[in-house]
């Protein structure tokens, strides 16, 4: 018996008030969330990253006219003043204009950085949506930050400020968000992802900063691998079973080491339906991580999950980074996580739901 989806007010109330925009199945789309701009000092999240998302966007996707979408929570300010913002990062404020300029920026606000759609909104530099929609290679796209997913945020954004800014910033403690709490995380994105199927389009957000790629994170993709690979072993041929052992002892040491950074735990087991797995949302991550930052990227027909890294900071080994294409010029490298064609997922919406 197919289960009924239960659709989100908040959700169709930013659907229905977001920005439309026009692309052309040419024009290539980069699209970034949660830098959480600070003072520059130390309780400043995005300190670490900052230079480097300053010399991609300048050096590379500036240069190759790329539209770049800022998917909220751009500025952090639950715990800074917007004057304090600007003047540390005015280099990157100049780059943003540079996209501007050209009519090549849109910028969404998160729960982050409302205050500039309501008390700041006459500080604004750059127009600012709750959200948009555009058609891109025959695909309708949402993109927006996902908080709107929560009851919470809706009521109690406030509080939560009050907290950041006079409990959590005077004892140095870092950003918490929907990032560290795994049962709202699972909340948003099931939503999120019944929203997408209910509408029949690709929705793109960030907020919990966990990378997404086709309704699926790296945990469970690595899973589906191992699972094709147990099938296929079984029907091949006796010579190649040494090799279909070592890609399947390769994943499975891959699985345990991202088991042991993951706390999701068993509700990464068909974490938004028992039915097939329908690839209509995606999530950016953050400008934020540990190790380096991820994005979206619509290019060629293609939807890509793209991650950039410093080559000066550990990484774990990987293929992805082996084949990681260095930017000319700069300590920093770009690696396809996963890529697929539009077209794709297209049918799958088409065909899985009618």
């Amino acid at each position: 018996m197919k289960r009924k989806i239960l659709i989100n007010p908040s959700l169709e109330h930013t659907y229905r008030k977001a920005t439309p925009l026009t692309f052309t199945d040419k024009d290539k789309i980069i699209i970034i969330s949660d830098f959480h701009m600070g003072n520059g000092k130390r309780q400043d999240d995005f300190l670490d990253n900052g230079p480097m998302v300053q010399e991609i966007l300048e050096k590379y996707y500036n240069q190759k006219k790329w539209h770049l979408i800022l998917n909220g929570d751009v500025e952090e300010l639950q715990k800074f003043s917007l004057p304090r913002i600007r003047e540390y990062w005015k280099d990157l404020y100049e780059v943003f204009t540079l996209y501007n300029r050209d009519k090549r920026l849109t910028k969404i606000c998160g729960n982050h950085d409302d205050k500039l759609l309501l008390e700041l909104s006459q500080h604004q530099l750059f127009p600012l949506h709750d959200g948009v929609t555009f058609t891109w290679n025959r695909q309708d796209f949402f993109v927006y930050h996902g908080h709107q997913s929560s009851r919470f945020y809706s009521r109690f954004n406030k509080l939560v400020e009050f907290a950041l800014h006079y409990i959590a910033k005077p004892l140095g403690i870092k950003n918490y968000s929907d990032k560290d709490n795994n049962w709202k995380k699972h909340y948003l994105e099931k939503h999120s992802y019944q929203f997408s199927q209910y509408k029949k389009i690709v929705s793109i957000i960030g907020h919990t900063h966990r990378p997404l790629f086709e309704s699926q994170s790296r945990k469970e993709m690595v899973k589906y691998k191992i699972e094709y690979l147990l099938r296929t072993y079984r029907d091949a041929s006796p010579d190649k079973h040494e090799k279909l052992r070592k890609k399947i002892r390769k994943l499975k040491k891959e699985l345990d080491e991202i088991t042991k950074d993951d706390k999701f735990g068993d509700l990464a087991h068909s974490i938004y339906s028992d039915e097939v797995i329908v690839p209509c949302l995606f999530n950016s991550g953050c400008a934020i991580g540990k190790r380096g930052i991820s994005c979206i990227e619509l290019n060629r027909g293609k939807i890509s999950l793209v991650y950039w890294f410093d080559r000066n900071t550990p990484q774990k080994r990987s293929k992805m980074i082996r084949k990681a294409q260095p930017l000319e010029g700069t300590n920093y490298s770009r690696a396809v996580i996963k890529s697929d064609y539009i077209s794709y997922i297209s049918d799958c919406l088409d065909l899985f739901l009618g």
